[in-house]
């Protein structure tokens, strides 16, 4: 059976990750990640892709984007097309094992749409992650990802710098922070 974790994105691609580790670190093993950037937040699933081929992971995890029909949540119609998708790809998912839903990422309508779903849906295995000592995308990793291809980086098409892959891994797997994972009743 595969665990598969849906999860918001936003402009801290560490999220992701810190979910998956601190699920990990509790027994459960995630074997593939699906997340929903809108195109405005494509350098954090870039980020994500390089981490998951280079860091930790060594490629062993499968990482997916799903694209979304709009480049930011603006209306209720943006809410409402997000909450279809969210609600496919779990469809998609169940079949293959385990979900486990992460609502720490994105704009705020995005993780109260993707509550909705897994209410909806009768999941029960919601989570958020909160880091202490961290809030919002560093100015570092704002600086790379308009500095860098990070597209190309992580679709192999770039040779990347040493020092750029450490800076995005050691982004999104965090040293010296107390990391929370809070699972959301969704009774």
């Amino acid at each position: 059976m595969r665990n598969v974790l849906i999860s918001s994105l936003g402009w801290t691609p560490a999220v992701v990750t810190e979910v998956v580790d601190l699920l990990e670190s509790e027994g459960t093993k995630i074997d593939e990640v699906v997340v929903f950037p809108t195109s405005s937040i494509l350098p954090s699933f870039y980020a994500l892709l390089i981490d998951f081929k280079y860091g930790p992971y060594k490629g062993e995890k499968k990482i997916e984007r799903r694209d979304l029909p709009f480049d930011d949540i603006r209306d209720e119609r943006d809410c409402e097309a997000f909450r279809e998708i969210v609600e496919k790809v779990i469809d998609e998912k169940r079949e293959e094992g385990g979900i486990f839903i992460s609502v720490a990422g994105g704009r705020k309508t995005m993780p109260l749409d993707m509550m909705l779903v897994a209410r909806r849906k009768g999941i029960k295995e919601v989570y958020h992650v909160i880091a202490e000592e961290m809030r919002g995308i560093s100015n570092e990793f704002s600086a790379i990802q308009k500095i860098f291809d990070l597209k190309g980086i992580a679709e192999g098409k770039k040779e990347a710098p040493e020092e750029i892959l450490n800076f995005i891994i050691s982004m999104c797997h965090p040293k010296g922070l107390t990391l929370r994972l809070i699972r959301i009743p969704t009774k």
